[in-house]
């Protein structure tokens, strides 16, 4: 149908870019609005990888950089289906996607699009050095408008650790396309000992204790009455140079704040 079939045999997760160029392919309006879109088998539906690099025309050429390829893979050229009417496969135009960080411990991402057609929303999704990339949530897309449309997310309460952030776009009919963060979010250790009020209070029958420690060591948490007796040893472990919130279960149901 139009697309063309590699069978790869190199390393995993290696880094590609591919330049595609077809004759006779007609109602090419915007050459450098062409995108190589993939798939893994018929199947499934086309989307696509890396990033765009704009094609040009005499012959069509359509390039994308930054693919990574599995053992089987199949390619062809989709387009703009207001500068291109050929399938729709990329609705949106990104402007920017930048993240900043706050309270230390929360990432927010913040991202517009120039144009959006058939966009039914946006997945976010995140990694660290230890997974893959997992969704974290949803925001819902603005469908169809030639105006700048401004989104957000917050990602809250993360440990210490690098992490990774991109968005699928989906549009309503199932096609999408990856929009990477182009920066490595960084969560740092706290830079000193805290320790917060319980929550709630009263409770019944876990609380919350928040504490940072700056470096790695072992923990214990104690429970005093008003008098200064100890009644409690609530908690011992190795805790990480991290922010962390220990769930406890007490005898007692109130804390003298």
């Amino acid at each position: 149908d139009g697309a063309w079939q590699i069978n790869y045999t190199g390393p995993t997760n290696a880094v590609h870019n591919l330049n595609l160029t077809a004759d006779g392919i007609t109602g090419v309006n915007t050459p450098s609005a062409l995108r190589i879109i993939n798939r893994t088998s018929s199947a499934v539906n086309w989307g696509l990888s890396g990033t765009h690099s704009s094609g040009s025309s005499s012959p069509i050429k359509a390039n994308r950089n930054g693919m990574t390829f599995s053992s089987s893979m199949q390619f062809t050229i989709g387009g703009n289906t207001v500068e291109n009417p050929l399938d729709g496969t990329l609705p949106v135009e990104l402007v920017s996607f930048v993240s900043s960080l706050a309270n230390g411990k929360d990432v927010k991402l913040n991202w517009v699009t120039s144009t959006e057609i058939n966009n039914a929303g946006f997945e976010i999704q995140r990694k660290d050095n230890n997974s893959d990339f997992v969704k974290i949530g949803y925001v819902k897309g603005n469908n169809n408008t030639n105006t700048n449309s401004h989104y957000s997310f917050t990602d809250n309460n993360l440990t210490t650790g690098k992490y990774s952030y991109r968005l699928k776009q989906i549009d309503n009919n199932g096609n999408f396309e990856y929009f990477a963060l182009s920066n490595t979010v960084e969560i740092g250790a706290p830079g000193k000992f805290s320790l917060s009020q319980n929550y709630p209070n009263p409770f019944n029958p876990t609380t919350k204790i928040n504490f940072t420690i700056a470096t790695a060591g072992q923990v214990t948490l104690k429970i005093y009455d008003m008098t200064g007796k100890e009644i409690k040893t609530c908690l011992l472990y190795t805790s990480d140079a991290a922010d962390d919130t220990p769930c406890l279960d007490l005898c007692c149901r109130r804390l003298v704040q």
